[in-house]
């Protein structure tokens, strides 16, 4: 394919730096803005191109001869053809007959001509990556993603933004939040709800409840018909189905798992539970073994298909970090989530497993080291503890703390939760919950 010639246009390409040679400074001053000199695909054009750019930069005058004296000044101006060029295109005269236009024109067959290397950049990483096809999709998905991100302007005026902002106070006072409500209210007062880009971490050793407080804010977003994207690269898709069933029940989850199974009295509820979970907005991908190559990859594809917030279980099981040590690979695997959460714009939620140490004492943000670098990237930070495990005191059965340990918007609190263990379920606990020792 190297013969044919790649997408361009030279006369719309002399039509613009014909309008910034004979000065005319505003128009120029807002292509600027519009056209880097890579979006020209004549090298000599590319060259003229940065000098104008760096006149408007420098808030100097744009014309014929401060282009000649800038090119001069930077030794470019052979590389820009001479001044023969610079003549060339006053002489022959290319006015735009519509300026926007032009400029959406060369733009546009700059981006078609980067697709062409970015696909021969994909086609080469294929032929030299045989079996690793993971890494391929997430390369070529990054790739392509970067053309559009590059397309689009990363600059928000005053202006607009002040606007956004007015419309997010107007909502506050009508008691509506832009945030996804967790149903734990003393949480959800506390951050708002999760909004935008967030990476949250819910950390608590082994058998505390990670994958309980998970599914709890699954079904309870799910609904109020906030769409929900789960990885469980841990558990299988029929015992989480299991959890929600029970929750929404009320029938001990120990019976809807083993011999004999529900009770006959309990069909009905299990019939009604179908009808109203089936319409939740759910989507669960229980893949083992991922990579983080692979598992941005579906993020990616799961948040095109509409998915409002992701949550991740859990990031001892996510393969492919970079670095020698497990420290080392699994801060790889946090960094690159951290850069997702921005890159799709949602909550990201990231189950992490604490070791045993310190027990039987709550876990504090410390206990974060050894799992990489969760405390640095995290925005939100949960750490779950529950005595029960512990004592063995039934007073202290329903007891269920989590730590808000870190929130970079907001305040943070230790939040009281009821843990029912009958459902591995947390709920809001009564007012006057018997059971919670204060």
């Amino acid at each position: 394919m190297s013969h044919r010639v790649p997408p361009h246009n030279l006369d719309y390409e002399r039509c613009i730096l014909f309008d910034a040679l004979i000065g005319h400074y505003e128009q120029t001053e807002e292509t600027v803005d519009e056209l880097k000199p890579e979006h020209f695909y004549r090298t000599r054009h590319q060259v003229i191109w940065q000098a104008v750019c760096d006149l408007v930069t420098d808030g100097e005058k744009v014309e014929m001869v401060s282009v000649a004296r800038k090119l001069k000044d930077t030794g470019k101006l052979q590389a820009a053809g001479g001044s023969v060029e610079l003549v060339g295109i006053l002489e022959n005269h290319y006015p735009s007959p519509d300026h926007d236009h032009v400029v959406k024109t060369v733009k546009n067959l700059a981006t078609m001509r980067e697709l062409i290397r970015c696909g021969n950049a994909i086609m080469q990483r294929a032929y030299d990556h045989r079996g690793e096809y993971s890494a391929v999709l997430d390369f070529a998905q990054a790739q392509v993603q970067d053309i559009d991100a590059c397309d689009k302007s990363t600059f928000h005026g005053m202006q607009d933004l002040m606007y956004e902002a007015h419309d997010r106070y107007e909502a506050l006072m009508q008691g509506k939040t832009r945030g996804l409500r967790t149903g734990f209210l003393e949480l959800d007062t506390m951050t708002g709800g999760l909004s935008g880009s967030l990476l949250v971490i819910i950390a608590a050793r082994p058998g505390i409840g990670k994958t309980a407080l998970m599914l709890s804010m699954a079904r309870n977003m799910a609904a109020k018909g906030v769409r929900v994207g789960i990885f469980s690269l841990e558990m299988d898709k029929e015992a989480l189905v299991d959890r929600l069933v029970a929750m929404e029940t009320g029938i001990n989850s120990m019976r809807l798992r083993s011999h004999p199974g529900p009770q006959a009295d309990e069909w009905k509820l299990i019939t009604d539970c179908g009808a109203k979970a089936g319409s939740w907005p759910i989507k669960i991908d229980d893949t083992g073994g991922l990579t983080i190559q692979e598992l941005r990859r579906r993020c990616r594809a799961i948040a095109k298909g509409g998915a409002q917030i992701i949550f991740i279980d859990q990031l001892s099981k996510i393969n492919g970090g970079e670095g020698r040590s497990e420290y080392e690979k699994r801060s790889s695997v946090v960094n690159q989530l951290a850069d997702l959460k921005k890159e799709l714009r949602m909550p990201v939620v990231l189950l992490a497993q604490i070791n045993r140490m310190g027990e039987p004492e709550p876990p504090m943000l410390s206990h974060l080291k050894s799992t990489g670098s969760l405390e640095e990237d995290a925005d939100i930070v949960l750490l779950g503890h529950r005595r029960y495990p512990y004592t063995r005191e039934p007073a202290d059965l329903h007891h269920a703390r989590w730590d808000l340990a870190k929130n970079r918007n907001g305040a943070i609190r230790v939040i009281d939760l009821w843990w029912e263990p009958r459902l591995t379920q947390f709920q809001n606990p009564p007012q006057t919950a018997e059971g919670i020792k204060p």
